[in-house]
């Protein structure tokens, strides 16, 4: 499932666990994968996933750790249009409830996504 595959267990990550194990974690990854719109991409290897798609991968499998604080670094450099639509679109859904603290250049995304600015 877009070859992400890793379990939490008490902070750590345990990447060389069998498929078999792993399968507990099947429905919240398809979730997660939803949530971000990758829901088409799940048999798919991330390392053929378009740039945008990778990014939303990312916060993906940051949303998994269910953070109260996502940090955020230019999450829409070296993008498309239509992947900074995409990608803002996605953060202001996964805004709720959380707190982003967000270093972007572009100005337009700032203005729809943030409600305090600080230059």
């Amino acid at each position: 499932m877009c070859a992400w595959r890793c379990s939490a267990r008490g902070g750590e990550f345990d990447f060389w666990r069998s498929e078999k194990v792993l399968t507990v974690f099947n429905d919240r990854a398809h979730e997660l994968l939803f949530d971000v719109g990758l829901s088409e991409y799940v048999n798919t290897m991330v390392v053929e996933l378009p740039y945008g798609r990778k990014r939303a991968l990312e916060i993906a499998t940051t949303l998994a750790l269910d953070p109260e604080m996502l940090l955020l670094d230019e999450p829409t450099a070296g993008m498309a249009h239509d992947d900074v639509g995409r990608i803002v679109e996605l953060i202001a859904r996964v805004r709720a409830g959380r707190t982003i603290l967000m270093v972007e250049h572009n100005l337009s995304v700032v203005e729809g996504l943030c409600d305090i600015i600080t230059c």
